[in-house]
């Protein structure tokens, strides 16, 4: 059971469903690095965003703390995981 009210989340990831996917592709990938933001864009099954305004999200969230810039399997991917705070929250709500 997924339990996303009263998780902690903070409400950026919770405002639109495609954002709240992310969360979870993010949360599984948990920073594989054969995994960047393109791949992250293309796994999303709910596609009612631009890759602009996705890759304008994922900014936001790397600015704001909530993702972590991780060594990546080719030089020009970006692989991110989520911090460590988020990451429990994660587990938590996925329990």
């Amino acid at each position: 059971m997924v339990r996303i009210y009263g998780s902690g989340i903070p409400r950026s990831w919770l405002e639109k469903l495609w954002c709240y996917e992310l969360f979870l592709i993010l949360g599984q990938k948990n920073g594989d690095p054969d995994f960047g933001i393109y791949d992250y864009y293309e796994m999303l099954k709910i596609k009612s965003v631009s890759q602009r305004t996705f890759t304008h999200f994922i900014g936001e969230r790397v600015a704001a703390g909530d993702l972590i810039l991780v060594p990546s399997s080719k030089g020009t991917r970006r692989s991110y995981k989520l911090n460590d705070d988020l990451k429990e929250k994660f587990y938590n709500s996925v329990k």
